[in-house]
């Protein structure tokens, strides 16, 4: 039974946006921007927690050579922000959170690195933790549940929020990708600066109005079929259309829902999944419409941002200069066929000799 959950929760199916925003943080890592801010924003259950994991790995399969010759520098920095229960966002944990995955003793490498140098009691935990940076020299920063870091009593505070992000990854030169929901692409329009110096990748869920989503979910669902264990012989590719009701298409709820009808299988003594185990371990439709109806919105505007070619030129006062169609000139010698020169056109006769025109007689 351990194994069968095992080989179900290490599936990996192929996933369109999944891959693009892969080679999204891979291209910024071996490519840096003037700008050190990657936001990762999408619905919860799309996967983003998965990214984050392939994400760590990829960093230590591009740059094994190099870790190998500096024992002294971490590939990375992984950890998930905390939420504040109450009042306003708490930097202090962040800190915190920060310094303790500086200062690990083993790197994920399991080599062991050095101690970091004590921190001078005036410096506080920022300069505190930039020191740290300074000495392990990431290639990335994760951060996990960035959204946490709209926590705030008043929106007048979001900027500031932005603010200290950028001033670490900025002075630290460290590229810092943020994963959360659609909270965080909010945090983008109370800085206009910080808009300008990041970039937003939209790892939104498939789209049943899109038929390229719809063969892509298609797909995926296929793929999560031949993963599932046990004496499994439900046609899940059938069930395509329950299968995105009840997951409104986020690859991250479709799996965890596999694993809780496999549970529920093996509770009832069975070891096959039925259509009656996916429709008793189903996510329950008021907290679907919920999230699906904060998907849409969301989707809707950054689609909006996407295409603002138009009002962009009208804050520009870009003129619009419409080019006049040309009229067709009409043929002289009407009657002539296409092709047929106009004999008046070139000289006959003897008034071209040697390359030099004499003159005609009259």
């Amino acid at each position: 039974m351990f194994q069968a959950r095992d080989k179900l929760e290490k599936c990996l199916v192929g996933h369109l946006r999944f891959s693009e925003a892969l080679g999204l943080i891979r291209n910024r890592i071996d490519f840096p921007l003037d700008s050190n801010l990657l936001f990762i924003v999408g619905p919860s259950g799309v996967g983003k927690s998965r990214l984050m994991v392939a994400t760590q790995k990829m960093v230590l399969q591009m740059h094994a050579d190099e870790l190998n010759e500096d024992r002294s520098r971490l590939p990375y920095v992984a950890f998930d922000v905390q939420a504040t229960n109450v009042g306003n966002f708490a930097w202090g944990p962040f800190y915190v959170d920060y310094l303790e995955q500086l200062q690990l003793p083993l790197a994920p490498s399991k080599e062991i690195l050095k101690e970091l140098p004590p921190t001078p009691r005036n410096h506080g935990p920022h300069k505190a933790v930039m020191s740290a940076i300074a000495h392990r020299r990431p290639l990335v920063t994760l951060l996990d549940e960035a959204n946490h870091l709209c926590q705030v009593s008043n929106a007048r505070l979001l900027p500031q929020q932005l603010d200290k992000i950028k001033s670490i990854a900025n002075r630290s030169r460290t590229l810092h990708v943020m994963f959360g929901t659609y909270e965080l692409a909010a945090l983008l329009d109370a800085s206009p600066q910080l808009a300008r110096r990041s970039n937003t990748f939209h790892f939104s869920r498939y789209r049943c109005e899109r038929q390229s989503d719809l063969n892509a979910f298609t797909e995926m669902i296929k793929g999560f079929g031949s993963c599932v264990p046990l004496h499994h012989t439900l046609d899940l590719k059938s069930r395509v259309e329950l299968m995105y009701e009840k997951s409104i298409g986020c690859t991250g709820i479709v799996k965890n829902w596999l694993m809780a009808a496999l549970g529920h299988a093996c509770r009832n003594n069975r070891d096959f999944i039925t259509v009656q185990d996916l429709e008793a371990t189903a996510m329950q439709n008021q907290k679907l419409r919920l999230l699906l109806s904060e998907a849409k919105e969301k989707e809707s505007i950054l689609d909006n941002c996407s295409s603002q070619n138009d009002s962009l030129r009208e804050m520009l006062n870009f003129p619009y200069i419409e080019q006049p169609e040309l009229p067709l000139k009409e043929s002289k010698n009407r009657n002539a066929s296409p092709g047929t020169p106009n004999p008046r056109s070139d000289p006959t006769g003897g008034a071209f000799r040697d390359g030099e025109p004499e003159a005609c007689a009259s």
